[in-house]
Order: structure tokens, then C-alpha cells, then sequence
């Protein structure tokens, strides 16, 4: 059984996520935009100043363009959640709500999708038409 707090697992679950992985991209992505550092220590540890660690957002990417339908709409869903935070340094309203209309149109949220109450705020109707048009891009690059 791989374990995330074994330092030597987590090198075995980043292999299986650089191999492709759809759902080790998603969560080792989700551990490493959220701060963790597995060289610290036996059980590693998260650090403030390292939220929104790069490779963790191409990992979620990556696991948002896997086509693994479960997956790849928890990634699609988490990466609108970060770019609408402001707490990984990210903050970018068109871009998370990019990413959050194409989790809403996955299987997994068939059955309704909130979308976060800041977007009918901060962006215009004609600013949601035009990011909705452009935002299959973002499957297509890495």
C-alpha cells in the first residue's frame, strides 16, 4: 500500500504521476499546491510560502487533460478553486472561471454545478461569453 507520508512513496507516486497517472497527477498535484514538502521530515510537512508549487498546477493539468472522467473533473474543478483563491498567489477570476465551466459541463457534475458568486460580480456577461468560447485551450495546452 503506497502511503504519502513515506518519503520513499511519494517518490514512487510522483513516477507514477510524471508516467501519466491521471490519479496520482491529481493528487500529488493537490498535495504540492497546497505546500507539501516530503523532504521535510519522516512524514513531510506543508509550507505556507510553498502554496501553488508550479509542478503541482501542471500536474492538475495535466490530470484535467487525462480524459479519466472522475479525475480529470476533480482536477478541472480544484484548478478553478486555486486560481479563484487568493491563497496559492494565483488569483485570476477569468482563468478560475474557465476552469470551473469546464468541470460544470463534466458527467461527474451532471447534476448541477454552483458556480462561485464572485464571477457574476467581477465579470460581465460578454467577459463569461467570450472565456467560456476560449476555454477548451486550456485542455489543449499543457
Amino acid at each position: 500500500m503506497i502511503s504519502p507520508t513515506n518519503p520513499s512513496d511519494w517518490r514512487c507516486m510522483n513516477l507514477l504521476a510524471k508516467d501519466g497517472d491521471a490519479w496520482y497527477q491529481f493528487y500529488v498535484g493537490l498535495q504540492l499546491i497546497d505546500g507539501f514538502d516530503p523532504n521535510a521530515g519522516p512524514n513531510g510537512a506543508y509550507d505556507a510560502k510553498k502554496k501553488g508549487n508550479p509542478e503541482g498546477i501542471a500536474l492538475l493539468r495535466a490530470a484535467a487533460r487525462a480524459d479519466h472522467r472522475t479525475t480529470s473533473a476533480n482536477a478541472m474543478n480544484r484548478l478553478g478553486q486555486v486560481y479563484l483563491s487568493g491563497d496559492y498567489g494565483l488569483l485570476d477570476i477569468a482563468l478560475a472561471y474557465q476552469w470551473q465551466y469546464l468541470a460544470s459541463k463534466q458527467p461527474l457534475f451532471e447534476d448541477g454545478y454552483v458556480f462561485d458568486e464572485r464571477f457574476a460580480t467581477e465579470l460581465s456577461a460578454g467577459d463569461m461569453k467570450r472565456l467560456r468560447s476560449s476555454a477548451d485551450r486550456l485542455l489543449k495546452t499543457p
